[in-house]
């Protein structure tokens, strides 16, 4: 809840949720991913915001992926925090070559992208984010520090939900296209990611 005074709101207040846990505190397994996407996708999701990674390649996960796809679902996914190229390193499942997914970088608050906790790729990356040292929940009710790729996903994922919410019709290539052409542009990510820019709501 937003205007509130109290704590933290995110980026579109008025949307469904639906939490799907495919990690645990010793890593995911591919066949955990598999099921968590298809879990959501049979579920009616519209977007999927996916603050994870580290999985080997995996055909049964890009069927998954297309599988979404079919059913315009937007997969919005963590680039990775290696501070590497994903073109020449690919980071699953945010290299698959699915025209669905959103694979998010991490910007600081200097408008730069953060290489020490995040992937970029001019291939493979297509936008940045906030991400370095924002405020998040946290276990227990309380909140702490986020840091990376992880961080920097939702924020594309709510942006999604909110053209998605005043356009209600529109499909992915439309949601992409308007979250990639908008973006600030920045130094940093020229020639690091496909649209060169930090996402604007």
């Amino acid at each position: 809840r937003g205007n509130n005074g109290l704590a933290i709101a995110g980026i579109t207040w008025e949307v469904q949720l639906l939490n799907v846990k495919v990690n645990d505190s010793t890593g995911g397994t591919t066949a955990n991913l598999i099921a968590g996407i298809n879990y959501a996708r049979t579920k009616g999701a519209r977007i999927m915001s996916m603050s994870l990674g580290g999985f080997p390649y995996s055909a049964a996960t890009l069927e998954a992926v297309e599988a979404a796809r079919a059913a315009d679902i937007l997969l919005v996914i963590a680039a990775g925090n290696a501070g590497t190229d994903n073109d020449v390193l690919p980071f699953y499942p945010a290299s698959y070559p699915s025209d669905n997914i959103l694979a998010v970088a991490n910007t600081n608050n200097l408008d730069e992208l953060n290489l020490s906790a995040s992937s970029y790729g001019l291939r493979s990356v297509d936008l940045g984010a906030p991400g370095t040292h924002l405020l998040g929940l946290g276990l227990d009710d309380g909140y702490r520090y986020g840091n990376g790729t992880s961080s920097a996903t939702p924020h594309v994922a709510g942006v999604a939900a909110l053209l998605r919410q005043m356009r209600p019709e529109a499909t992915v290539a439309e949601l992409r296209h308007w979250i990639l052409d908008t973006v600030d542009p920045l130094p940093s990510l020229a020639g690091r990611c496909v649209s060169g820019g930090r996402l604007n709501a």
